[in-house]
């Protein structure tokens, strides 16, 4: 019977997932782009349409340089 228990909360604890750094509801596309930006997917989803495509330009200028 023990081995049994000890067996059950042996496999519930291999069966548990790593927390994510992204949140639940996160897309895989915002996930892309937050990597790619280096910031989180908190910091894209606040930034402003405005903010945004003022750091995609900044981001394209030092990638020409």
């Amino acid at each position: 019977m023990k081995k049994l228990l000890l067996l059950t909360l042996f496999l519930a604890a291999c069966s548990t997932e790593a927390p994510s750094e992204y949140p639940e509801d996160a897309t895989q596309s915002e996930i892309n782009m937050a990597t790619q930006m280096n910031i989180t997917v908190e910091e894209l989803r606040a930034q402003t349409p405005e903010a945004h495509m003022k750091m995609m330009q900044e981001m394209q200028v030092k990638s020409a340089n």
